[in-house]
C-alpha cells in the first residue's frame, strides 16, 4: 500500500471537519432592534397586520384615508396621511384594539396647512 492511499482516509475526515469548525464560531444576533430590515415577519404578525387594515378600512371615518399597518412581534407601525388630528387618534384607537397588538407606534401625519 502507497503512502497517498493510506492518507487519503485522513484527508477525507480533515475536509470534512474544517467546514464544521469554522462555522462553529459564529453568532447571531437574535434580540433585533424593532422594524429592523432583518427582524423575521412571523405569520401571526402578517395576519394582525391584515386585520388591522380592515378595521380601519371598515371605519366611515378613516375610510379615504391613506393609513398603512406594519407589525413585527406584535408591535404596530402606523403610517400614512390623514386629514385632522381627531383621525389620528382614532386610526390608534381602531389599531389598539384588534388582537395580538401589544403597542402602537403612531406615526400618522396630516397635510401641510397652506
Amino acid at each position: 500500500m502507497t503512502t497517498l492511499s493510506r492518507s487519503l482516509p485522513f484527508v477525507a475526515i480533515v475536509l470534512l471537519v474544517l467546514p464544521a469548525a469554522a462555522c462553529s464560531g459564529k453568532t447571531s444576533s437574535s434580540n433585533p432592534p424593532p422594524f429592523a430590515a432583518t427582524t423575521p415577519i412571523a405569520d401571526s404578525d402578517i395576519a394582525v397586520a391584515a386585520n388591522v387594515m380592515a378595521a380601519l378600512a371598515a371605519d366611515v371615518v378613516l375610510r379615504g384615508s391613506s393609513i398603512d399597518a406594519v407589525v413585527r412581534k406584535g408591535d404596530v407601525r402606523l403610517t400614512g396621511v390623514v386629514l385632522e388630528a381627531t383621525h389620528r387618534a382614532r386610526a390608534e384607537t381602531i389599531a389598539r384594539a384588534v388582537r395580538g397588538v401589544h403597542s402602537i407606534h403612531n406615526e400618522l401625519t396630516m397635510p401641510a396647512a397652506s
